[in-house]
């Protein structure tokens, strides 16, 4: 059976294929599937164009396909570049994927003493990557929880800073005002030599080297303290120019009258719910729990 032959419904066809993107797959190999379901595709973070979406079954076969009389092309990807990315930003659509040159990681730039700091990437559970394609603008590239890890993973194999990353289902938002691009649980990432593309692209970017170092990450993503004092003056300067600052805070004090203020369930954090006597969680089943200030 071809993909463009999947109804609606319960299949008993048998699809072969190679799988590209696979939520929580680890491996990409080429496979067999039995018994399957046809279900309607999302409208929201899509990685492919069909209509119809391939779910697997209760009583699912997948097996990998050997010595099989139809050739499989390598991995396939749907590259998307930054004026394409602003105009999907936030709108939950197509998940695309970026490759690029790498100019900083984690705000430091590429150097043979890159070190990454493994226990700070696992307690936020992110790495933030500035990747420019060809000549067009910088953009911060969020790499989260499991795709982070491999990050790690993959940057110590190769014993020096990758030149070039291509990471597969990003999702484009809007951090600070600016847009960012976001993993998520199925990307994937590739250094250097992995899949054909990124080979393309460090041939390209060897050849082109004084186009690929036009601009200078350090300055664009520069970080600089600054109190709130100075944030307001520098608004008030006639000749100030747009721009987007991060801001880290530390709470004080939360106001009791505020609609963002509540009381908690102190064990699964849900609302709590006021009874006569004592509280209540709807979540826990509880009906007398401890509350906590949220």
């Amino acid at each position: 059976m071809f993909f463009k032959d999947v109804k609606f419904g319960p299949q008993e066809g048998e699809l072969r294929f190679r799988l590209i993107h696979f939520w929580e797959a680890r491996n990409t190999l080429t496979k067999r599937l039995n018994n399957f379901y046809g279900s309607k595709s999302k409208s929201v973070y899509r990685v492919a164009e069909p209509d119809v979406t391939i779910a697997f079954t209760w009583n699912y076969v997948l097996s990998v396909l050997e010595n099989s009389p139809v050739p499989f092309p390598e991995d396939r990807f749907r590259f998307y570049g930054y004026e394409e990315f602003e105009a999907a930003c936030d709108l939950g659509g197509d998940l695309y994927d970026y490759a690029g040159h790498v100019k900083l990681v984690n705000e430091q730039a590429l150097s043979d003493s890159l070190v990454l700091d493994e226990v700070e990437i696992a307690s936020s559970r992110r790495i933030l990557v500035n990747v420019q394609t060809h000549d067009g603008p910088v953009m911060k590239l969020y790499i989260w929880d499991k795709a982070a890890a491999v990050f790690c993973e993959k940057f110590k194999a190769l014993g020096k800073p990758p030149t070039v990353i291509l990471v597969t289902t990003v999702n484009p938002k809007r951090f600070g005002g600016a847009l960012s691009l976001s993993s998520l649980s199925s990307s994937r990432v590739f250094f250097d030599m992995d899949v054909q593309a990124t080979r393309e692209y460090l041939d390209w970017f060897e050849s082109n080297t004084e186009v690929a170092n036009r601009v200078n990450a350090e300055i664009v993503t520069k970080a600089e303290t600054a109190t709130i004092g100075e944030l307001l003056s520098y608004m008030k300067q006639e000749g100030a120019k747009v721009a987007w600052f991060e801001c880290t805070a530390t709470i004080d004090d939360i106001v009791r009258d505020s609609a963002w203020y509540y009381i908690a369930c102190g064990g699964c954090k849900t609302k709590a719910t006021k009874v006569p006597t004592t509280l209540m969680c709807k979540k826990c089943g509880k009906t007398e729990i401890v509350g906590a200030a949220e």
